[in-house]
Parts: structure tokens; C-alpha cells; sequence
């Protein structure tokens, strides 16, 4: 026969504890909870099933606990059989985790890891810090750069907003019509003279009745280029905005610090990062910072490293909002916004590939892959995984034919 337990304040009290502790911690796991503290998109991937298992989990527990509560009182005391163990219990506890925690960072530090800079990328030393955008290029800077296996030498030049012109000293008139580009390393032209890329395609050809703004920068996600259009559009004569859309936008929207997707690289500082609360509205949760600015815990950096590449996959959720935001703001400009899916040769009717990715969106899409020659995914600079000429000249010659369908270009005219 089991001797009954020592009677005392504490005999009804441990099973209760325990019960509302586990439902206190079910409740603010709980994803709508949750959110409301701090955003659930954690670098790549969302919290939000993690949190949810987690509250049920502990919702299940805490259920246990109180139908087991006689359990429970008869454990702790024959566990912690006065208040003194309890304590020393505890706060052994607290001290083992601490001296791990600590050894752990100690290790890691010694071993750079898991952030061992050893190289810059190239487009990174053509750019600087930029509090609003994360990076930006640098205004009025001329250099040389090579690119691909062939090591070609390739002349950049930036005007004085830090977007790339064809030769020095370009100016852009305020009052002149005029197209904007915004995407990243593929409007930029990553690896091509100016006058190679799309954008200065579109610019060279006779009759194009649009001054060519490039504000592509290599590495961008959707955010960047939706708060870059936003400094950019007022203060010129902006008719038409062309959106570069890559898959790889969806993990960089999702993602603050491009560490955390290439380790070994050294880069100006963190990116913007936008949420979607409930009502499917953006809202920004972080803004960029140099690296000496943040906290070094290299502890909370292997976490969230081993959270991106082992977490759940980046949802299309946040993109979609960034791209409506970025259409919607357009317009309301009395702008016409195009999007181009730069995407491999595909079998798919454009519709539903754009109802897919963006349900909703209204025409005015351009879809690179649909109708491509089978080796538009091939038409690479030589060692790297950047369009060539051919591919960028394939993508000027869909996009004269969509803004012909548009009415933005004389149907006699020809790229």
C-alpha cells in the first residue's frame, strides 16, 4: 500500500504550478499570440507550424498534468522533499545550462564559426552601407571588373543615384518619360557591358520613347526593390516600371542576413525585412545594420543558420504581398507595372503559372520561359550562373513585344 504523501502547503500547490505553467506557455505559443510579440518569419522559413506543435504540445502536457495531479504532488516530494532541494535543484540546473551555453560560445569563437569571412564578393566592393536599403552602389563610381571563367574585363559606371549608366558622367532628366527597371544581379546585368544588357537594349533601340532607368542591384530581394522604386519613381517622370522576378526573390524576402545563406562571405551589413499580419498587410519588422551593431552571439547564430538550412522552406506568402504592394503603388502613381518571370523554358500556359505564383494579378506579364528556345537556361556566362548576351537580348525582345501590347510602343517600332 502506497504511504500517503506529507501533508503541507505545497502538496496541492506542485501539480497546479506545473498545470499552469505548461498552459501559460500553451497560450503564447499559440501562432496568433505568438506574432504579436515578434514576427514567426525567422530568416528562411516560418515559425508558425514550429510554434504551433509546440503549443499543443504543451496545451497536451499541461491536460496531463491536472488529470495526473496526485501523481505529480507524490513525485515531487519524494523528488524534492523540502524547499531547500527544490532550490538547489533548480538552481543547478540553471548553472549547468549557463556553463554549456558559455563553453559552447567560448568554442565557437575560438573557431570563427559558423561565420569564418574569408572573401568579398565582387558586386559587395562596388556598393556601401545603406540604413534603408541595406546596400546600395556607389554614386558616380567608374571601375573594371572581370567576370566568368574567361576572366572578361567589364566597365560599370554609376551616375550620382548610384544606378548604372552606359558611360560617366550619365545624367537621367527629371522631366523626360521615363521606364524604371528595378530587380536584381539580372536587370543590373551581372557580368555585361551596359549596352549588352536588357535594359540598355531597350535604351540603344531607335524609337524607344523612354529614358531607361537600371536600378537593379546585384543580390536584391523584392523588398529592396520595392523601397528603392519608392525613393526613386517621384522624382522623375516615371510611365512604365518593369519588375525582374527570380525565384531565388522568395528565400532573399524572407532572409535579413545573407550570411545565413552564404556563410563564408563578407557583406556590407543586414537587409530590410517585411512581415504580413493578419490582414495581409506589410509591415516591417527589421531594418538594416552594420555587423558591429548586433549583438555577437554566435550561439543564437548557429540556431538560426541550422533554422535556414534545415527549417521549413520560405512560403510564397510575403513575396506575393511585396510584388501586390509594389503593383498597387505603381498605379496609384499613374504608372503601368510589368512583371517579368525570368524563368527556364517551360510547357505551362502563362496564366496559370502567373495565377500560381500571384493569384490575382492582372495582366501586363511578361513570362520569359513560355515559348523560349530549349537553351534560353543554357545562354550562361562561362563559369557563372548569370544570363549572357543572348539570353538578355531574348528578354528585351519579349518585353518590346509586351509594352506593343500595351500601347507604350508604336507598333511599327523594332527592337
Amino acid at each position: 500500500m502506497r504511504s500517503p504523501s506529507p501533508a503541507g502547503p505545497r502538496a496541492p500547490l506542485s501539480a497546479v504550478f506545473l498545470c499552469g505553467a505548461l498552459l501559460l506557455l500553451a497560450i503564447l505559443l499559440w501562432p496568433q499570440v505568438l506574432r504579436n510579440l515578434f514576427p514567426l518569419q525567422w530568416q528562411v522559413g516560418s515559425l508558425g507550424p514550429a510554434a504551433f506543435f509546440l503549443s499543443l504540445a504543451s496545451g497536451a502536457a499541461a491536460l496531463w498534468t491536472w488529470l495526473a495531479r496526485q501523481r505529480v504532488r507524490d513525485f515531487s516530494y519524494r523528488t524534492f522533499p523540502t524547499a531547500r532541494h527544490t532550490f538547489f535543484a533548480l538552481g543547478t540546473s540553471i548553472l549547468s545550462v549557463g556553463l554549456l551555453l558559455g563553453l559552447a560560445e567560448i568554442g565557437l569563437r575560438i573557431f570563427h564559426y559558423p561565420f569564418r569571412l574569408g572573401w568579398t564578393p565582387p558586386e559587395y566592393q562596388i556598393s556601401r552601407f545603406d540604413r534603408v536599403l541595406g546596400w546600395s552602389y556607389i554614386p558616380n563610381l567608374s571601375t573594371v571588373q572581370r567576370f566568368g571563367s574567361e576572366g572578361r574585363p567589364v566597365s560599370i559606371y554609376f551616375d550620382d543615384m548610384g544606378s548604372r549608366v552606359a558611360a560617366p558622367a550619365t545624367r537621367h532628366s527629371p522631366a523626360t518619360p521615363t521606364a524604371l527597371f528595378v530587380g536584381c544581379s539580372y536587370t543590373f546585368g551581372h557580368g555585361l557591358p551596359f549596352e549588352e544588357t536588357f535594359v540598355g537594349r531597350l535604351a540603344a533601340m531607335p524609337g524607344f520613347p523612354f529614358q531607361a532607368i537600371n536600378l537593379g542591384v546585384q543580390g536584391y530581394g523584392t523588398d529592396q526593390s520595392l523601397l528603392s522604386l519608392k525613393q526613386v519613381l517621384p522624382k522623375f517622370n516615371t510611365q512604365v516600371v518593369v519588375y525582374t522576378f527570380l525565384l531565388d526573390h522568395v528565400k532573399r524576402n524572407d532572409n535579413a542576413d545573407r550570411r545565413f545563406i552564404f556563410p563564408k562571405a563578407r557583406f556590407p551589413g543586414t537587409k530590410p525585412r517585411y512581415s504580413v499580419d493578419r490582414g495581409g498587410s506589410l509591415r516591417l519588422v527589421s531594418t538594416p545594420r552594420r555587423y558591429d551593431e548586433i549583438p555577437d552571439c554566435h550561439v543564437c547564430d548557429l540556431l538560426e543558420l541550422f533554422w535556414t538550412r534545415w527549417g521549413p522552406p520560405p512560403s510564397m506568402e510575403l513575396t506575393r504581398a511585396l510584388v501586390k504592394d509594389m503593383k498597387e503603388y505603381v498605379e496609384s502613381k499613374g504608372a503601368t507595372f510589368v512583371l517579368v518571370l525570368w524563368t527556364n523554358p517551360h510547357r505551362m500556359d502563362q496564366d496559370k503559372l502567373v495565377q500560381a505564383l500571384f493569384p490575382g494579378m492582372s495582366p501586363n506579364v511578361v513570362d520569359t520561359g513560355a515559348g523560349a528556345p530549349p537553351q534560353f537556361s543554357q545562354w550562361m556566362i562561362p563559369g557563372e550562373i548569370h544570363p549572357d548576351a543572348r539570353a538578355h537580348a531574348y528578354v528585351a525582345h519579349r518585353i518590346v513585344a509586351e509594352f506593343r501590347v500595351l500601347g507604350l510602343l508604336p507598333k511599327a517600332s523594332s527592337p
